[in-house]
């Protein structure tokens, strides 16, 4: 029969084992999504979102910055915009300036997701303060079809 002595022991090991066990598992979860990190927060408005969601990443020049936090629909539905909030990595602040701008993007017409990237800002203009909205980029859509009766052809020169 065991002493109370060795049931404690044994107590401690199976606690200080969990608790090791514990510290690991956050360690990488925390290290895979950034969850510890410090975020600024950033808004952008897009009309169109089509293939955003939560958690998709956040890029500048090519590199991962942040994530999307949260995609709010307009309650009015005459309006268009629809307000992304952004949760970017502090150490990246001082590369979002007044003349950054936003965009969502696609790597490729098949596969991927859809992300925001993020144009670096030069350092004649000020940091957006966290909270700020980071005007849009405008872009052309070439992964949307064309207009009915627009024929190719009719463009040759």
């Amino acid at each position: 029969m065991a002493t109370k002595n060795e049931k404690n022991i044994r107590v401690g090991l199976l606690v200080a084992g969990s608790l090791i066990v514990l510290m690991t598992f956050l360690f990488f979860i925390g290290s895979e999504q950034k969850v510890f990190a410090r975020n600024n927060e950033y808004n952008i408005q897009l009309e169109n979102v089509r293939g955003l969601a939560e958690g998709n990443p956040v890029r500048m020049s090519g590199g991962t910055i942040g994530v999307i936090h949260d995609i709010f629909l307009p309650h009015d539905p005459k309006l268009k915009n629809v307000r992304i909030q952004l949760m970017v990595d502090k150490k990246y602040a001082d590369r979002i300036r007044g003349d950054s701008r936003a965009r969502m993007k696609k790597p490729g017409l098949l596969t991927g997701d859809t992300y925001i990237e993020i144009t670096p800002g030069s350092l004649h203009f000020d940091m957006l303060e966290s909270g700020a909205t980071i005007p849009e980029q405008h872009q052309t859509h070439c992964h949307q079809p064309l207009p009915s009766g627009v024929r190719l052809g009719d463009n040759r020169v």
